[in-house]
């Protein structure tokens, strides 16, 4: 007699929710084959494998998570860009904290784990680049974005401006509220031995500079911390924690035109 796969996993004594997650990302073997159909007709002693999920697609996961604990912060119900998503670590924290939805950015293509990208929360904007974002990127108007970025060979002072002039031109987004990973080695490559910098009084030079120059766009500074986690090469990265909105331009302005960097 056969039953369906799903109900052979319940009876297994897994959760409908983990089973249903669990074949539908690939990660249930019938007879050493993948299947994803949850009706699928397997005999009751059929050799069933499961393939049971790390607890987060990618390392850099951890790095976020970390961010989440240390500021206590809160993405519940909100609509979120995440930046470099590549194999999804950084989205995956971001669902697990209740976002709305999740706009998954990455210049590459078929990265992300499949397992979130079958997310229906998650819309996957491969082959994108974050210069080019605009208001039809969006399938809902939404006022303030959470924006999460991890992001390889390009300065975070680029991604800062790219997301200023999308504020400051978009029809309904007023501001953004993020982590943003900064990356020492991609802010002065010159400085660096192999792709790694080394150099602690640099590293402490690049994130003052990163710092100024968030002041001078009357960027918000919230925070920062050292990642827990080092990039693939052993640099050591710093997660930044700030925000930004379109009023904050007129009221960030001292009497001498310069940011002053507060929220007023």
């Amino acid at each position: 007699m056969k039953v369906p796969l799903i109900e052979l996993l319940i009876n297994k004594q897994i959760e409908v929710s983990m089973a249903r997650s669990l074949i539908l990302s690939g990660r249930v073997l019938v007879n050493s084959v993948k299947e994803t159909r949850e009706r699928y007709p397997v005999s009751k002693d059929a050799p069933i494998e499961i393939l049971y999920p790390k607890e987060y697609v990618s390392r850099s996961a951890r790095k976020l998570k970390a961010a989440f604990t240390k500021f206590q912060l809160n993405c519940s119900h909100q609509t979120c860009l995440d930046i470099g998503a590549s194999t999804g670590g950084f989205t995956q924290v971001l669902l697990e904290n209740g976002a709305f939805r999740v706009y998954a950015i990455d210049v590459g293509y078929g990265q992300l784990d499949y397992s979130i990208r079958r997310d229906t929360r998650v819309i996957v904007k491969d082959r994108a680049n974050i210069k080019e974002i605009k208001d039809s990127w969006f399938v809902e108007s939404v006022d303030r974005i959470f924006v999460v970025c991890d992001a390889s060979f390009i300065s975070i002072k680029t991604i800062f401006v790219t997301l200023i002039h999308f504020v400051l031109s978009s029809t309904f987004c007023y501001g953004f509220t993020g982590v943003f990973l900064l990356k020492p080695q991609f802010e002065d490559s010159q400085a660096t031995e192999a792709g790694v910098l080394k150099d602690e009084k640099r590293r402490q030079e690049i994130l003052e500079e990163v710092l100024a120059f968030m002041k001078d766009h009357s960027i918000i500074f919230h925070g920062s911390m050292d990642s827990p986690v080092e990039g693939t090469k052993g640099n050591r990265e710093i997660l930044i924690y700030s925000s930004y909105r379109k009023e904050s331009v007129v009221q960030g302005r001292n009497s001498d035109g310069q940011g002053n960097g507060e929220e007023t």
